[in-house]
């Protein structure tokens, strides 16, 4: 296994659901832990927060071909089967067979239950299977469409519903589940912007000039950025374009 941005997010995910931890604060005490490398942490950023973002999706689709209740899968196997579909789905770059093999070796080593790494095998080689057949979301009540679809709670939905009607709702939904950019503040007085912006994409980050803000960057993936160099040298700081 890569060293690794799929255990750093399953960790993550298991203890937001199971220890109610703050999702960035975990994420980032589990990159640093795992000594993280730019790559892999933006590659566990977007892993985790993806997940977190679409999880009834997931579970909508999971549950269509689990043969056991989701509420009754351990919480880690569970976890591990999210982030395989997540990959597949979501991220077109990730093979299909890496997200399968790997999620199958991180149950291996964190269930107790021999049985787990079947079942994870099982659900994602037929998800796998059925990639550009997903069942449908049902359409009937839109509170329920719209809250699998885009991962929000039923209330949160008819809440939205009774004050913007249909189509504001499901715009306002999808945005809202977007992932956004961090925008980078570049300390003129310490680095030029085009030096600093050739620095990040050879760390591997997603980098580029802001689109309409002089003097700004925007950065995607996520991982660690207190411990970018450029950050500690007191180079850029986060700020909100706004």
């Amino acid at each position: 296994m890569a060293g690794n941005a799929r255990e750093t997010a399953l960790l993550t995910l298991s203890a937001c659901e199971k220890q109610g931890a703050w999702s960035d604060l975990a994420l980032k005490k589990n990159i640093r832990k795992a000594g993280s490398d730019s790559r892999d942490a933006a590659l566990a950023t977007r892993l985790c927060f993806g997940v977190l973002q679409n999880r009834l999706l997931l579970d909508f689709y999971i549950s269509k071909f689990s043969s056991i209740r989701l509420e009754r899968i351990e919480n880690r196997v569970l976890n591990a089967i999210r982030l395989g579909l997540y990959q597949m789905a979501f991220l077109t770059k990730v093979p299909v067979s890496a997200a399968v093999n790997e999620s199958v070796e991180l149950v291996k080593k964190y269930s107790k239950n021999p049985r787990s790494p079947a079942l994870v095998n099982g659900i994602l080689r037929a998800l796998a299977r059925n990639l550009d057949r997903l069942p449908t979301i049902p359409e009937g009540d839109p509170v329920v469409y719209l809250s699998i679809r885009y991962s929000h709670p039923e209330w949160l939905v008819r809440l939205f519903l009774d004050r913007l009607g249909v189509e504001e709702t499901e715009r306002l939904l999808a945005a809202d589940n977007e992932e956004p950019a961090t925008v980078l503040q570049v300390n003129a007085l310490r680095r030029e912007p085009e030096a600093l912006l050739e620095e990040l994409k050879g760390a591997g980050m997603d980098a580029r000039p802001h689109p309409w803000l002089p003097g700004c960057l925007t950065l995607s993936g996520g991982g660690d950025l207190e411990a970018l160099g450029p950050f500690q040298r007191g180079e850029v700081y986060v700020q909100d374009a706004g």
